[in-house]
């Protein structure tokens, strides 16, 4: 997911998701409004930043690297 920057019709700056990633073409996606594009541009670089870093270096899931219940090698 990536974040950019909008102006409002009101003044305010609000954070949006891009537009490729929308679930619905239609319905644009708001995490928030800032009163100054300073303070939103901040905020975008940030969210982007720690997008990226998540998608550089993915957790394992939980299933992984634990085995079933039941099915161990001790006796």
């Amino acid at each position: 997911m990536r974040w950019e920057v909008k102006e409002h019709e009101n003044g305010k700056w609000g954070i949006y998701l891009c537009e490729e990633f929308w679930r619905y073409p239609d319905k644009p996606v708001c995490y928030g409004e800032s009163v100054d594009f300073d303070g939103a541009d901040q905020r975008v670089k940030w969210m982007n930043e720690n997008e990226e870093k998540l998608e550089a270096n993915p957790e394992p899931q939980d299933d992984e690297d634990v085995e079933p219940e039941g099915e161990s090698d001790e006796d």
